[in-house]
């Protein structure tokens, strides 16, 4: 299982490429293209997965560890805040990765995409504060760059439960992809034009 995580970089860096260059989240980071608008739009579609995740996590007893890493009421608090206090008291948008709460493979996907957003929330958390933008709500961000530091303590905790439930990492890796193509389908229905 030790190449569980190389494989999940590797055979998922398209899908995640694909999804940066997608709107709103190609506007991170540029001021020429960010706005109120597109940031809302990147926190909706943001908050569709996390709350799809949370409740699948939720629901499987052998994710206690990872639920303590990932801190799902937490999360989906934070982003629900920045949301309200943007004007967006509905925030939810249609999101179905199909994954299944009672396997493990799918319980490890949906943490590595999670855990794997709060790497860059660190750098988009210093980017927001150092450019024009404080008046942009930022609990979401603020949490979730303070999980970026357990990603070592959630490698080895999701690698134990991989072994321990001898998950399928192909499983793993489809079910990752499929939340990355579901976040670009949330995109797709927040870009410009769209309803």
């Amino acid at each position: 299982m030790t190449d569980l995580f190389s494989d999940l970089k590797q055979q998922t860096a398209a899908s995640h490429q694909a999804l940066e260059t997608t709107f709103p989240f190609n506007t991170m980071l540029k001021p020429e293209h960010f706005s109120t608008q597109s940031y809302t739009d990147n926190l909706m579609i943001l908050a569709s997965f996390h709350q799809y995740v949370a409740q699948k996590m939720q629901q499987n007893p052998h994710n206690e560890n990872l639920n303590d890493l990932l801190q799902p009421s937490i999360i989906v608090e934070a982003i629900s805040t920045d949301l309200a206090l943007l004007g967006i008291k509905s925030p939810a948008l249609r999101f179905d990765a199909g994954l299944a709460s009672d396997n493990m493979a799918d319980m490890v996907a949906a943490a590595y995409v999670w855990m794997g957003s709060s790497m860059g929330a660190k750098v988009l958390h210093h980017w927001l504060q150092q450019h024009d933008y404080q008046h942009l709500p930022t609990h979401y961000y603020a949490h979730m760059r303070t999980l970026g530091r357990q990603w070592r303590t959630f490698m080895q905790q999701a690698d134990l439960l991989a072994q321990q439930h001898h998950i399928s990492q192909q499983r793993c890796v489809n079910s990752a992809n499929a939340l990355f193509n579901e976040l670009i389908a949330g995109a797709g229905r927040c870009a410009p034009g769209e309803e």
